[in-house]
């Protein structure tokens, strides 16, 4: 969570002599989250969305579920995540991909450069069906954003805000 994430940032900048460093980065992290947080409530629809950690392989998907640091910053952005699974990360087929009928798509930077172009990803089997490629709303997003929380976890929230609900 965020408490935990500022007391990670302090104690690393405690053991390197950086305190005035750390608090200058707690204060953007909490400003930056209640933006967020504020925004958020005002957000009247909640699309629902699948994160891609490319790895697919005889079209399985690695895709981000319910529990960690993704779902918490698609949550704070004022949107659901598809998959409920707690989980974790986990391979669906796509013919889950298909059912779970994501609004938004959000491929991590590995998959997304692999292929290219929207237009690419948009015929892979299983997700040229949903939400997400008939309305052109498949955005790439850096893994390393979506798999842990940081000094930048506001920062990226309000990005996602912006992705998901454009």
């Amino acid at each position: 969570d965020i408490e935990s994430t500022k007391k990670l940032i302090h104690e690393i900048a405690d053991y390197f002599h950086k305190e005035k460093a750390a608090d200058s980065l707690c204060k953007i992290l909490d400003h930056d989250m209640e933006m967020a947080l504020i925004q958020a409530e005002t957000i009247v629809e909640n699309p629902k969305v699948l994160i891609v950690h490319f790895g697919r392989a005889s079209n399985v998907y690695l895709v981000m579920s319910y529990s960690g640091a993704a779902a918490k910053m698609v949550k704070w952005a004022g949107a659901e995540m598809a998959v409920k699974d707690t989980s974790g990360m986990q391979q669906l087929s796509a013919e889950i991909i298909s059912q779970y009928n994501p609004d938004v798509i959000l491929l991590t930077d590995y998959g997304y450069d692999r292929l290219g172009t929207n237009e690419k990803i948009k015929e892979l089997p299983g997700i040229s069906s949903t939400n997400a490629a008939i309305n052109n709303k498949i955005y790439r997003v850096n893994e390393c954003d979506m798999v842990y929380l940081g000094p930048r976890s506001g920062e990226i929230t309000l990005a996602l805000q912006k992705l998901i609900h454009q």
